[in-house]
């Protein structure tokens, strides 16, 4: 509205108390043509769970990206080493085939037994991705995919990189959960397609776009129109200040900053 009266995007900023935080604005951001900018942390679909998960996602879409296979191919760790991949790269590209397609055939290579069943197990682990997602939304098949690989266990222990990571990837689900509801009848390849566009950076026009930003980025920075998002207990104030004052208060001063 503002902008249709002459205001410029750049006279704007989204705050937020968390990061993990930007991914709907994000999505909203670049479905509406919206130029931003993000200061202080990584756009949404840069952070690297994020991006290992999408990655399972596209290989589900498409069998045959050896692209995403291989980065995610230990994600989270599953004992495949440098000399196993190189191997299944090698005999991909010798039968013409994908490196998920030469899996099937890994008996006609010299590779270990170990290795072997390390594929084997993998490639079963992705055709069950790929089954369930035909069945099922695409909200369901990221939470299917981040239970079924481990994610959530490699980010157990308590600290608070893990938090943000399993809040970003909390984050995803409800993306995908959103997007459903504005594209009744989405597909898994809709989805990714809508990934492409709000992590696409290329056409971005910084000098004339909204800032979206944490609280804590910002200070000492000036908006003509500042819109402070996620005021809800246990965000801001965040989990962590319930019944501590002093915490309390330096969330209060954070929100008259």
């Amino acid at each position: 509205e503002n902008v249709k009266n002459g205001a410029k995007f750049s006279d704007h900023a989204v705050l937020y108390r968390m990061n993990a935080q930007s991914g709907s604005v994000e999505n909203v951001f670049a479905r509406s043509g919206i130029a931003y900018r993000v200061i202080g942390g990584l756009r949404f679909f840069d952070r690297k769970e994020i991006k290992d998960v999408i990655a399972y996602l596209q290989l589900v879409n498409n069998n045959n990206d050896d692209l995403r296979l291989r980065r995610i191919i230990n994600e989270p760790k599953r004992g495949i080493g440098d000399k196993t991949l190189r191997e299944l790269r090698e005999f991909a590209a010798a039968s013409g085939l994908s490196m998920y397609g030469a899996i099937d055939r890994i008996d006609f290579t010299s590779m270990g037994a170990a290795a072997k069943t390390k594929l084997f197990n993998y490639k079963t682990l992705l055709d069950s991705f790929k089954a369930y997602s035909l069945n099922h939304r695409v909200a369901e098949t990221i939470e299917y995919v981040i239970e079924t690989t481990g994610f959530n266990e490699q980010f157990a222990e308590k600290n608070e990189e893990n938090a943000s990571r399993l809040y970003n990837l909390s984050e995803l689900k409800n993306s995908a959960e959103q997007f459903e509801k504005d594209n009744g009848g989405a597909t898994l390849s809709d989805y990714l397609n809508s990934v492409t566009l709000s992590s696409d950076t290329d056409d971005i026009n910084e000098d004339d776009a909204v800032t979206i930003a944490t609280i804590h980025a910002v200070k000492g920075l000036e908006y003509k129109c500042v819109f402070v998002s996620g005021l809800d207990e246990k965000i801001l104030p965040i989990s962590r200040s319930a019944g501590d004052q002093s915490e309390l208060e330096e969330e209060r001063r954070l929100m008259y900053v």
